[in-house]
């Protein structure tokens, strides 16, 4: 079974603490891609990416548009893979502002 990655970014926004003006961040980008994964019924796999940004960045793993209940780190770990576990896997990296403003 292939399981691939496939990956987004959202740009983000912050204020100053310091004074009235706004400061654009800047925004995440991935820089090191994970590589499509291939494993065997019962296996396990891993995606692994590097995302750099202003600090601090959020992740949120999607299988299917769906989010992963705790795939919220640069890395994604499915133990014990089954036919179910196979689709299309994207990560959402947000900046310092998870609203988007």
């Amino acid at each position: 079974m292939r399981l691939r990655p496939f990956l987004t970014h959202l740009a983000a926004l912050w204020l100053a603490s310091a004074g009235a003006s706004a400061q654009t961040a800047t925004a995440p980008t991935i820089t090191t891609q994970p590589a499509a994964v291939t494993a065997i019924v019962g296996g396990n796999a891993t995606f692994s990416v590097v995302a750099a940004g202003t600090a601090p960045l959020a992740y949120q793993w999607l299988k299917g548009g769906s989010p992963i209940a705790g795939g919220t780190g640069s890395s994604l770990s499915r133990p014990g893979v089954s036919f179910a576990d196979a689709g299309t896997y994207t990560l959402l990296v947000q900046g310092q502002d998870r609203s988007g403003n």
